[in-house]
């Protein structure tokens, strides 16, 4: 489908009366709907209207056509359809896209790319004037400029009730606004997963505050304080678009311990509690010491002890990506220098080798045990490998080599070069393949905000896996690109993982 459709035949599909079934069907399979009779329903509800129809006849050869090079065209016109509906004068909306074609690119990128955030869109048509400004979308990460933004969002409500709601709304605008500019190519991996790490470390921020309010009010002491500390993506900045925040909260010394369980609840049901505007984060505590069974919110001295003389290689390891996103700042600046020497430290030789190949070779025996398919994340070769391979090499030479004590995966693996720990080809291999692998990822949770990793099982929902990813139809189909390009990376991933991590002879 790389020929441009005939501009007149759209436009008859609106204009002419009584135009042949023939002349519809051809219209419509050109433009790519396999299901053309419901494509053309759609588009005569939305030209219900004499003068939406006459405005629609401008925009829609236009708008249709770019939405036939789309991943999902059916998609894109059943949301353009419920975006019209929701606005608040279709009429101006059409003459808008017509005066800024660039407008109508966007929709087609937003609608072809995530059903959740078209969701957001259509939820709130008033977000729109948002994405069709480069200085919002192009914005740099900062999370200053983000802790002031959720300020100006919360600053006209008191009640908890109508924060919690606010502090919702803001996240889908700010999800729409990254969500769009990555699916416009605007910004980069690194761009995209500062602006998600960053606005969830500003929520965090919010809710411990809430949380603490909420315990005051209930009669506890105002000095009472938390520490959140955050493992994986988020202690990485490095968050996706559908995680979990994995925390550690640390009560400071003067805090009775009900009183840091309280504050612990009310943190995790501030983030997690759905309500009218939905839920902010899923909240993991598991990665506390002893796990479920332990203090929900121990102090430093008995987490450090914990991770002195009981943790195993995997919560030590967890530990590379560990650092303080919220709460008191005091407590804060004591976690990492404690806390370095205790995972950047001397092990018996070979161990940390052999126990991230069982841990791994674990996870891979669950995966088929659950017929997960190809799982971008935990299978052969992709993002986990990745990281174990990162973190091995930090476990091992993090002692004697402080440089390469880095959280992100991107970083570490330019500070392994930088210092000789690892060649310059191999992390240059390995990074090319993260890119790649998390920008799969990203492409299959934005669909529904959910958190999935397997990639589609069906050719039909590769293809759009394929085309949201960025291939396109060349020489060889947008999917079978796509199933090369997986191959390569997953295949020089696992060889690298095998030099590094394989059993020892």
């Amino acid at each position: 489908m790389t020929n441009p459709v005939d501009q007149q035949s759209i436009r008859d599909l609106l204009l002419r009366e009584s135009l042949p079934v023939q002349a519809v069907e051809r219209t419509w399979r050109a433009l790519g709907h396999e299901d053309w009779q419901q494509a053309d329903r759609a588009l005569q509800r939305m030209a219900a209207d004499p003068h939406v129809r006459l405005a629609l006849a401008d925009v829609a050869p236009e708008l249709l056509d770019w939405a036939r090079l789309s991943a999902d065209p059916a998609m894109v016109l059943h949301n353009l359809e419920r975006f019209g509906g929701a606005s608040y004068s279709p009429l101006n909306l059409l003459r808008y896209l017509r005066t800024d074609p660039r407008a109508a690119g966007v929709l087609v990128a937003l609608f072809a790319g995530s059903q959740f955030l078209s969701e957001v869109l259509i939820r709130n048509p008033e977000y729109f004037e948002f994405l069709t400004s480069d200085q919002t979308l192009l914005e740099n990460a900062d999370p200053d400029r983000v802790q002031e933004r959720l300020s100006q969002a919360l600053h006209a409500f008191s009640a908890v009730d109508s924060q919690a709601d606010a502090m919702r709304r803001f996240q889908r605008l700010e999800l729409l606004r990254t969500g769009v500019a990555d699916l416009l190519g605007l910004i980069d991996l690194r761009a995209v997963v500062a602006r998600l790490s960053d606005l969830a470390e500003a929520l965090v921020g919010e809710c411990v505050q809430l949380a603490e309010t909420q315990t005051e009010s209930g009669g506890s002491s105002a000095s009472s304080r938390l520490l959140v500390c955050a493992f994986g993506k988020l202690g990485g900045s490095e968050l996706n678009y559908s995680s979990d925040l994995d925390l550690l909260l640390l009560r400071t010394e003067p805090c009775p311990e009900s009183v840091a369980h309280r504050l612990t609840e009310l943190l995790v049901r501030n983030l997690s509690q759905a309500t009218s505007e939905g839920y902010l984060y899923r909240v993991d505590l598991r990665l506390r010491p002893y796990g479920r069974t332990g203090p929900p919110a121990p102090t430093l001295p008995s987490f450090l002890n914990y991770l002195q003389h009981h943790a195993a290689l995997w919560e030590q390891q967890a530990c590379l990506k560990l650092r303080a996103v919220a709460g008191d700042e005091s407590l804060a600046a004591q976690v990492l220098p404690a806390l370095e020497p205790l995972v950047y430290r001397e092990r018996p030789v070979g161990r940390s080798r052999a126990d991230i190949r069982a841990m791994k070779a674990r996870i891979e025996t669950q995966l088929l045990r659950l017929k997960d398919g190809t799982n971008v994340k935990l299978g052969v070769g992709g993002i986990r490998d990745i990281e174990f391979v990162v973190q091995y090499l930090q476990l091992e030479h993090g002692s004697r080599c402080p440089q390469v004590r880095q959280r992100a995966t991107l970083e570490a693996l330019a500070r392994l070069v930088a210092t000789g720990v690892a060649t310059e080809e191999d992390c240059e291999r390995l990074r090319s393949a993260y890119v790649f692998l998390r920008t799969v990822e990203h492409r299959l949770q934005m669909m529904e905000s959910r958190q999935v990793h397997s990639l589609p099982r069906e050719r039909a929902e590769l293809r759009k896996l394929a085309l949201r990813t960025g291939f396109a139809d060349q020489a060889l189909p947008a999917e079978v690109q796509f199933d090369r390009a997986y191959a390569h990376h997953t295949q020089t991933v696992r060889e690298i993982f095998d030099r590094h991590l394989g059993a020892t002879s």
